[in-house]
């Protein structure tokens, strides 16, 4: 977890391997603890592990 002030950065362990997600500062997570996740196509970012290149 990474508190940037207006974000939280969180690392969620999936099946397909790590995921970064972005949420609200207020969220409370606490590290190991199993959370649910929904993805929306629109907000979602991807990129190369790689290059880095952002690929939607």
């Amino acid at each position: 977890m990474e508190p940037t002030g207006a974000d939280t950065f969180v690392v969620v362990q999936t099946a397909a391997g790590p995921v970064t997600v972005r949420v609200a500062p207020q969220t409370q997570v606490q590290v190991g603890e199993p959370i649910g996740l929904a993805v929306s196509a629109a907000h979602a970012n991807w990129f190369d592990t790689e290059t880095g290149q952002r690929l939607v």
